[in-house]
C-alpha cells in the first residue's frame, strides 16, 4: 500500500506541475488578447468541449484501465497544447481561445481520471489518512512551477514558459507506464442495452439518491468559485496591464494558494478526523462567507486576491480530500460514469453557468453585485452539504451491514 500511494503522489506531481505552467500563462495570453470581458464566452466553450471529452472518456473507460487512459490522455494533452502553441505564434484568430479551453479541458479530465482510479483501490480509513498527503506532494510541485514561471515569461516570454508542460505530461505518461503492474486495476465491460454507452453517466446519477445531491453541490460550490475568479480576473487586468508582469503576478497568487494547500493537505486526516466530513463541507462555505464579507466591504486587489486565495486552498485541499472519500463506498460504474458525469462535466457546466449569470448581470447593470450573489450560494452550499453528509453515513452503514 505504502508504494502505491508513493506511486500516485509522484503521478499527482507530474499532472499539478504541468498546470503549474499552462494556467498562468494562458489567463495572461487570454486577458491581453480579449479582455476579462470575453472570460464568460471561453468558459461556455470550454463547457462544451468538456461534454465532448467527458464522452470520449466514458465510451474508453468501460475498455481500459484507468491508468492507462491517464497515460494517454497526457500525451494527447501535449499533442493538443503544441498544436495550440503553433496556432497562436502564426497568429491565427482565436488561438488564445484554444488554449485556454484546452487547458480547462485536459486538467479536469487528468484530475478526475487520476481520482477515480484512487477510489478504486483505496478504502476510507487509508484514504482517510493518505488522500490530504497524495494532495501535499502535487501542491509541493505546483508551488515550485507557480513560482518559477513568473521568472522564465519574464525571461523569456509567456509562450517559452509555456512548454514546460511537455516534460510534466511527457514523464506522467512515461509513469503510467512503470506503474501499470501495481496501478493497472482491470477495466469493467459494460454490456450495451438499448441506451447507448453515451448516456450511462446520465442513468447512473438519475438513479442514485445519492449522486443527484452531489451533483448539485459541485454546482454551486463551482459556480461560487467561478465568480471569485472572474472578480479577480477582472480587477488583475485593471491593476496589472503588462502581460508578462500579470503571469508573475498570477504565478506568484497561486504560489500563495499552493503554499497554504500544502498546509492543510498534510493535515487533511487530522481535520477531517477532528470536525468529520460534515464538519467540513459546512465549515468552508461558512469561512469563505466571511471573506466574501470583507471584499465586499474593501474591494480593492488585495482583498480579491485573499479571498481567491482561500476559495481555491479549501478547493484544493480538505474539500477535495472529503469529496473524494464520498465516491469509495459506491459501485465501481458509480465511481467512474456517475463521477465523469458530476466531476469533469459539472465541473465546467458550472463555470459556464457563472459566465452566464455574468453576461446577464452586466446586461442588467448589476454586476457590482457578483459577490452578493456568490454570498447567498453560500447557504445552498451549506444545505446541500448537510443532507450528503446524512446520505453518505447510511451508505457506508449499509455497506458495514453487508459485508
Amino acid at each position: 500500500m505504502t508504494s502505491k500511494l508513493i506511486q500516485f503522489s509522484i503521478l499527482q506531481m507530474c499532472i499539478i506541475a504541468s498546470y503549474g505552467f499552462a494556467r498562468p500563462v494562458t489567463d495572461s495570453l487570454f486577458l491581453e488578447h480579449h479582455t476579462s470581458q470575453s472570460l464568460p464566452k471561453v468558459f461556455l466553450l470550454s463547457a462544451l468541449a468538456t461534454a465532448f471529452a467527458m464522452m470520449v472518456y466514458n465510451h474508453f473507460n468501460t475498455r481500459y484501465s484507468l491508468l492507462k487512459l491517464l497515460g494517454c490522455s497526457a500525451l494527447i494533452s501535449i499533442a493538443f497544447m503544441l498544436l495550440g502553441l503553433f496556432c497562436y505564434h502564426e497568429k491565427v484568430p482565436g488561438a488564445a481561445y484554444m488554449l485556454y479551453v484546452w487547458r480547462e479541458v485536459y486538467m479536469v479530465l487528468l484530475v478526475e481520471i487520476f481520482w477515480s482510479l484512487a477510489d478504486t483501490l483505496f478504502s476510507i480509513k487509508t484514504a482517510r489518512k493518505s488522500y490530504g498527503l497524495v494532495l501535499a506532494m502535487g501542491s509541493v510541485a505546483g508551488f515550485a512551477v507557480n513560482w518559477l514561471v513568473g521568472s522564465l515569461s519574464v525571461a523569456y516570454g509567456s509562450t517559452m514558459a509555456l512548454l514546460g508542460v511537455v516534460p510534466c505530461l511527457g514523464l506522467c505518461a512515461l509513469l503510467t507506464w512503470i506503474f501499470s503492474k501495481n496501478l493497472g486495476g482491470t477495466p469493467v465491460f459494460v454490456k450495451k442495452t438499448d441506451k447507448t454507452l453515451r448516456w450511462q453517466s446520465l442513468s447512473v446519477v438519475k438513479h442514485s439518491r445519492y449522486l443527484v445531491p452531489l451533483l448539485f453541490l459541485i454546482a454551486i460550490v463551482q459556480i461560487s468559485i467561478s465568480l471569485i475568479d472572474l472578480q479577480f480576473s477582472t480587477i488583475l487586468e485593471l491593476t496589472y496591464p503588462n502581460v508578462d508582469v500579470r503571469t508573475g503576478i498570477i504565478g506568484k497568487v497561486h504560489s500563495v494558494i499552493d503554499v497554504f494547500a500544502t498546509f492543510l493537505q498534510f493535515f487533511a486526516g487530522v481535520l477531517i478526523k477532528i470536525i468529520g466530513t460534515g464538519g467540513v463541507f459546512v465549515g468552508i462555505p461558512l469561512f469563505l462567507g466571511t471573506a466574501l464579507v470583507g471584499f465586499i466591504a474593501f474591494p480593492q486587489f488585495l482583498s480579491v486576491a485573499l479571498l481567491k486565495v482561500a476559495s481555491k486552498c479549501f478547493d484544493y485541499s480538505i474539500f477535495r480530500a472529503s469529496k473524494e472519500m464520498l465516491y469509495i463506498p459506491l459501485s465501481r460504474l458509480e465511481k467512474t460514469q456517475g463521477k465523469a458525469l458530476i466531476d469533469i462535466l459539472v465541473y465546467r457546466v458550472a463555470k459556464s453557468s457563472a459566465a452566464l449569470l455574468m453576461i446577464f448581470l452586466i446586461a442588467i447593470q448589476f454586476s457590482q453585485y457578483t459577490m452578493h450573489i456568490a454570498l447567498c450560494l453560500m447557504v445552498i452550499w451549506i444545505l446541500l452539504a448537510v443532507t450528503i453528509v446524512k446520505r453518505y453515513k447510511s451508505v457506508v452503514d449499509l455497506a458495514h451491514e453487508e459485508s
